[in-house]
């Protein structure tokens, strides 16, 4: 994840921050714990359609967790990675947390060949070997199973994977693709893949949807192809992998493949440039003793999760908890650690953004005073002239509604930066005035009774 982008916002944000790129190096020995990471080019159709897959890293690995089964299939919901095992009448659902230990395993009375989550509805679903797909029941996670759509798949054995969007499902057999409709399980399309490899079995069957275009594997390499008429586009070298691949699936911005019958499933991020962690606001509010860490999100790839690091004045900064991220999503997140019992002092806080694959971000860092008691204050901004940015700081007495507004010396407003109920605290919040010409600007707070007004320049 790099080039974290920065927005610019004018309401309730205590900072605006972007992470600077920084890598961390990591042990990339072959052996029991490997994973492979896919360098993607921009345009998987265009002419740079020859470099859509590079070889790329080693991150980690996973057992299967399936007892004495075939691995068959994986699936991330946005909590939990659901994996399925099969080979016999019956089958196994290991559900792990995001990462990728055991959470708890149910059998299932089915055997399970393929398993994908559909986030148009939020449910997980399952091909057994048969023509059926199935919804598995995950809340609570019982086993159970219902039946959505009926004799609709080419073959028993063949494998499917879900579109980006939810609405589409394909299953692959031998270089024979169907597209489905999704709700009705009508045929939409039906094409052969330019495959670059030949059908052993079970590579014969193998299929999975990156969102862009659709994947399969032989031996070390993976292959990409146009998802409408299955065309070649790429291909990659996976070094280290043991030609005897079994399974694979592609799911949280990751391609994941097992390379035997019995157990280990290895992962490999895919980073297609396009889609960064876009973090728009991280804000640190003091109440009391505790203090109040808040960040949104507006899209992440491959996003572990965050590290929450703390530093006195004097001191240096220490990690002081781990909150997971949503992995690849384009949808706003909001996050939220709360560090309590802090004494009184002068703080900054930051986040250490980690990637799947070990690499790490730092966020811009955010200070706040704890101490007691809370009054109605507010302070001038700094720097004062300022272009084109200036951090007001206030505090909040008690819990009420809040009002800071920005006015042109006319008396017309020109920006809202708060405009709601906030706990008593001490805020910081960055005015970015670009879009403003030079001049002297007032600044208002407005909460209960209290009411303070600060001047302010802006020289560009």
């Amino acid at each position: 994840m790099k080039n974290f982008i920065p927005f610019l916002l004018f309401s309730f944000l205590f900072a605006i921050c972007a992470f600077p790129q920084s890598t961390h190096p990591l042990d990339t020995s072959i052996g029991d714990d490997v994973v492979i990471n896919l360098g993607v080019g921009s345009n998987p159709y265009g002419s740079d359609a020859g470099n859509l897959l590079s070889t790329g890293v080693l991150v980690t690995t996973f057992p299967d967790f399936g007892g004495n089964l075939h691995p068959m299939g994986i699936a991330f919901d946005g909590t939990y990675y659901w994996v399925v095992g099969g080979g016999t009448s019956s089958g196994e659902v290991a559900q792990l947390d995001a990462a990728f230990n055991l959470v708890a395993t149910q059998n299932v009375a089915t055997d399970c060949r393929s398993i994908f989550y559909n986030p148009a509805d939020g449910e997980v679903y399952i091909k057994p070997w048969g023509l059926d797909l199935l919804r598995l029941h995950t809340n609570p996670f019982d086993g159970g199973f219902d039946v959505v759509l009926s004799g609709i798949f080419q073959d028993a054995q063949s494998k499917v994977c879900i579109a980006a969007d939810g609405l589409t499902i394909f299953d692959h057999l031998n270089g024979t693709v169907r597209e489905y409709d999704f709700a009705t399980g009508t045929v939409l399309n039906t094409f052969t893949l330019d495959l670059q490899h030949d059908l052993t079995w079970p590579r014969g069957n193998l299929i999975a949807h990156t969102g862009t275009y659709l994947l399969t594997v032989a031996a070390d390499v993976v292959y990409a192809y146009d998802e409408t008429n299955g065309n070649f586009i790429s291909s990659c070298n996976l070094p280290g992998m043991v030609p005897s691949e079994w399974s694979m699936a592609y799911t949280n911005g990751m391609f994941f493949i097992t390379e035997s019958s019995e157990a280990t499933w290895y992962a490999w991020t895919i980073d297609d440039g396009i889609v960064p962690v876009e973090l728009t606001s991280f804000t640190a509010v003091a109440n009391n003793n505790d203090v109040q860490l808040n960040w949104v999100t507006a899209t992440e790839t491959n996003n572990r999760g965050f590290d929450v690091e703390r530093k006195s004045d004097n001191g240096q900064f220490e990690t002081i908890g781990f909150v997971p991220g949503h992995g690849t999503t384009t949808e706003m997140q909001t996050y939220n650690f709360t560090d309590t019992n802090v004494p009184s002092e002068n703080y900054t806080y930051r986040l250490k953004q980690i990637d799947f694959n070990g690499s790490y971000e730092y966020s811009n860092e955010v200070n706040i005073d704890v101490s007691t008691p809370l009054t109605f204050t507010l302070e001038q901004n700094y720097p004062n002239p300022f272009n084109p940015s200036t951090v007001i700081k206030y505090s909040i007495a008690e819990k009420g509604f809040v009002k800071l507004n920005v006015y042109n010396l006319l008396g017309g407003k020109v920006a809202a930066l708060v405009n709601d109920v906030q706990e008593a605290g001490r805020y910081e919040i960055t005015f970015n005035a670009s879009n403003l010409a030079s001049g002297i600007y007032v600044y208002s707070l407005q909460s209960g009774s209290f009411n303070s007004v600060k001047k302010m320049i802006l020289m560009k």
